[in-house]
């Protein structure tokens, strides 16, 4: 009740303070408040909206951007260890295809004398030019050096030696980055042993393979399984005097006979040109966490002499608790993230040096009991951000060309409105102002016709009256006071006497507009000309069935007194 009680207040009041107005005028005012209500809230609406976007695709971004991290380091962890893995494949290939060559050499008595190699150069401290060149050389190792020769050993070792520095290492792209660091033979005849390198590098004084550590393993495997002729060394100091660690991969020097008369070797050294140089933090290291080569951004990591720990928190910025997490994920995947990320199941540790969580990714290499691990460094994440927030700028943007969209094209509904309201009640306009001219113009003719009636009626009641005074005595006369009394009221009720309905309306009733929702040009002057309209209204008053229960009849009924 109260509510209709309001809505019928309210409606009340609209119709109180519009009603001063035109149709027209009402119809813009009323469009206007409904513009300048909805026009806000929908900016309201769009503007809050648009914050709650904005949290949401900047948590989805960053969201997505970690995943696709995790994604980019799983790849290239794959392709590296790939990459690794190939190098020890072509060493072994490499390897095996000079033992290949020895043998057809030995069985086909093949003795190649042309092209000489050079003897390799001793340590000293003024290189000469051509040691810097990528040629094969030859030394004699052992205690006793001396360039006596036995025709019958040396000459078979020479005649290889010859053929590979003839041909094949052509054949082989030994200078490729990712191929075996350096490549040679030693035979292990006697104390005095034969052998050549490829490329040549400085031979030190004494120097004595059999005294290296891969030349005793090599030999010890071998007495515990004979067929072990392919194997690699764990990793160890290349040279006191510089620091890097490499690996050596020995393969046996086998005689027709299948006997082991030296050594194929290889050594791979731990360079930082195995690892692409990326935006990426790479490190390989054991099972026991001890570092062998990174490409970290932490020079104490990269120029290091002596090897270190993954858990060194000074230098590599993780904790033993990162490492364990890190096995931990590796052996039983189970997820111990810093960040929130786990149900991506990606792996996130805090950084100390870089003060922040990095998404790590772990992969065992093959053929090699190592780890390689990745994680991004401060750089990308820097990165991660920026796009971030340009993207938000580019939506904001956009965000306030919509806005400007939005309030040109109300601005635009509204002239769109007062032209389409103006168009629309043109031809009723039309036909209100030749009504009006029309009303005017037989305004005139009525009021001359309502004072002669006036004057008739003055007339006939003076004559009433005259008779009424000569006629006294007939006072008694109920028909004539009866009548006197009914010709008083009748003047007053003609006079009293209004229209239900306005002259105009009446008009535009007869030309019934709109009609059907069609709404046709009507020309008024034509109309007008043609004597179409007829100003009968009073007839119509008069003859209408409608209205006779609103008339008082005359009747000459007299009263019986």
């Amino acid at each position: 009740m109260n509510k209709q009680s309001s809505n019928y207040f309210i409606s009340r009041c609209l119709r109180a303070k519009l009603g001063k107005f035109k149709m027209r005028t009402q119809i813009l005012i009323i469009n206007g408040i409904i513009l300048s209500l909805l026009i806000p809230t929908i900016l309201i609406l769009q503007t809050v909206n648009m914050q709650y976007v904005e949290q949401i695709l900047q948590h989805s971004l960053k969201r997505n951007t970690i995943q696709e991290i995790s994604k980019h380091l799983n790849i290239t962890s794959h392709l590296l260890n790939y990459q690794l893995n190939s190098v020890f494949e072509k060493t072994e290939i490499t390897l095996t295809n000079l033992n290949q060559l020895y043998w057809i050499q030995l069985k086909s008595d093949i003795i190649a004398t042309s092209q000489q190699p050079r003897m390799c150069d001793y340590y000293q401290p003024t290189m000469p030019q051509e040691h810097y060149y990528s040629i094969l050389c030859f030394s004699r190792f052992g205690q006793e050096q001396n360039s006596s020769t036995n025709s019958n050993i040396n000459q078979s070792l020479e005649s290889i030696t010859n053929l590979v520095n003839s041909f094949i290492l052509s054949l082989m792209r030994l200078n490729d980055e990712y191929l075996p660091n350096q490549m040679y033979f030693v035979s292990s005849i006697n104390s005095n042993q034969y052998g050549f390198l490829y490329p040549q590098f400085t031979i030190y004084p004494n120097f004595n393979p059999k005294e290296r550590e891969w030349y005793k393993s090599h030999f010890k495997n071998l007495e515990k399984d004979k067929t072990n002729h392919t194997q690699l060394t764990n990793i160890y100091r290349y040279f006191d005097t510089q620091p890097i660690y490499s690996m050596t991969m020995t393969q046996s020097m086998l005689n027709l006979n299948k006997e082991v008369e030296g050594l194929f070797c290889s050594d791979l050294v731990f360079k930082n040109n195995l690892i692409p140089q990326l935006n990426i933090n790479i490190m390989i290291v054991n099972t026991e966490g001890t570092l062998i080569l990174s490409n970290y951004k932490n020079d104490i990591v990269s120029n290091s002499s002596a090897l270190i720990k993954f858990d060194n928190e000074e230098i590599t910025g993780f904790k033993t608790q990162d490492w364990n997490s890190i096995l931990n994920y590796y052996y039983n995947k189970q997820l111990n993230s810093t960040c929130n990320y786990e149900n991506l199941h990606i792996l996130c540790r805090y950084n100390s040096i870089y003060n922040k969580d990095v998404v790590i990714q772990i992969i065992k290499l093959q053929n090699i009991d190592y780890f390689l691990i990745l994680f991004y460094d401060i750089q990308i994440e820097q990165e991660i951000d920026d796009n971030i927030n340009l993207l938000l700028k580019i939506v904001k943007k956009n965000l306030n060309q919509i806005i400007f969209v939005t309030v040109l094209g109300s601005f635009g509904l509204i002239l769109l409105q007062v032209i389409l309201i103006y168009i629309i009640f043109l031809p009723m306009y039309q036909i209100i102002r030749q009504s009006y001219f029309f009303l005017k113009k037989s305004e005139k003719s009525k009021q001359f016709e309502q004072q002669s009636l006036l004057q008739k009626i003055n007339h006939f009641q003076e004559i009433i009256i005259n008779q009424s005074i000569t006629n006294d005595s007939q006072v008694n006369n109920n028909a004539l006071m009866q009548f006197k009394f009914q010709f008083n009221t009748l003047f007053d009720r003609l006079l009293a006497q209004r229209m239900t309905i306005n002259p105009q309306c009446q008009i535009l009733q007869q030309f019934k507009y709109p009609r059907k929702g069609i709404h046709n040009s009507l020309d008024i002057l034509k109309i007008l000309k043609e004597d179409k309209i007829y100003d009968n209204y009073y007839d119509q008053q008069i003859n209408s069935p409608k209205n006779c229960h609103l008339r008082n009849p005359f009747s000459f009924r007299v009263e019986q007194s």
